[in-house]
């Protein structure tokens, strides 16, 4: 049929279906930052690298963020030796999560995060397969920050996901 359109007809047609895949292809484009802990240096607790992270994704403005623990690294040598003050729960939800609520407040709507645990994480279930992170938060920002199960598989504008922190 295309063959029987006039030249300038068939140049307009075929540039409208360019337009078309490529505002299709546009729609399915996504954005996304990925990291896995530890999000501390071995000679403290005050995340530092977790707010350069954070900071790096401001500046990217990701529509996604999927940050995979550990969090709390049972590995490190303060939770080893027991010299933190804090419960690991305060750690996490002042700490980590503060943080995080933080970034998506900045960025608005156009961000999600998914959390996924370690089982090196010393505030959650020691087990594998693990669940995810039972955190309670409210409900203005439940639709940006979401918890998944250690493993995981998930799907974000048609482009799927497998996610698994194990360490031997």
């Amino acid at each position: 049929m295309d063959a029987q359109l006039p030249s300038a007809k068939k140049q307009a047609v075929d540039k409208e279906s360019n337009q078309n895949s490529d505002t299709n292809t546009l729609s399915r484009v996504l954005s996304s930052v990925i990291a896995a802990g530890p999000y501390t240096t071995t000679d403290n607790l005050l995340f530092e690298p977790l707010q350069e992270l954070l900071s790096y994704a401001c500046r990217k403005q990701p529509q996604l963020l999927i940050l995979m623990g550990p969090f709390i690294d049972s590995d490190h040598p303060d939770i080893k030796r027991g010299t933190v003050d804090q419960s690991f729960h305060d750690i996490f939800h002042f700490e980590i999560l503060r943080k995080i609520q933080d970034f998506t407040q900045y960025l608005g709507n156009t961000v999600c995060v998914i959390l996924i645990p370690s089982v090196r994480d010393a505030h959650h279930d020691f087990v594998f397969p693990q669940p995810a992170f039972d955190l309670n938060l409210p409900e203005d920002i439940t639709h940006q920050i979401t918890c998944l199960a250690n493993p995981s598989i998930f799907s974000s504008k048609e482009i799927h996901f497998g996610c698994v922190q194990w360490t031997s």
